[in-house]
Order: C-alpha cells, then sequence, then structure tokens
C-alpha cells in the first residue's frame, strides 16, 4: 500500500482531463493500492500550487463486485 503525503506526491502517476469546462484528475491504482489523505488531495486539487481540478477518480481492482474496476470519485474542496 502506498501512502502518500506531500513529499512523495510528485511520484504519483496521473493523467488530467478536460471535458464540459471540468476538469478530471484520473488516478490509476488497479496495480497498487493507494491511500489519499484529505491534505493531500486538497493539494493535488488547488490550481495555484497543485495540478488543480473538479473532479478526482480513483481507478482501482478493490472491491468484490462483479466488474471490471472500481472507481472512487471525489470532488474538489
Amino acid at each position: 500500500m502506498q501512502h502518500m503525503d506531500s513529499r512523495n506526491i510528485h511520484s504519483l502517476p496521473f493523467m488530467k482531463m478536460h471535458g464540459l469546462g471540468n476538469d478530471f484528475v484520473v488516478i490509476d491504482a488497479r496495480d497498487r493500492e493507494v491511500q489519499l489523505s484529505q491534505k493531500v488531495i486538497s493539494v493535488i486539487a488547488d490550481r495555484h500550487f497543485g495540478v488543480g481540478f473538479d473532479q478526482l477518480a480513483v481507478i482501482s481492482q478493490k472491491g468484490d463486485f462483479d466488474a471490471h474496476f472500481h472507481s472512487i470519485i471525489q470532488t474538489a474542496l
């Protein structure tokens, strides 16, 4: 499990996408477990000091569902 904090946040691979005036940051966590604290999410969401986003999507294999993946979507605060 990879715990992300402000010191190692730069090693986290992500994609930033735009659509209909919204910014999305997508983190592919299917091959590793990533835990993001609320503080780290706020740093990533900040448009002046971070990447900036309206929504954050974390894609993972986690879950007992009969599905291809599990996603968690969080909006910027």
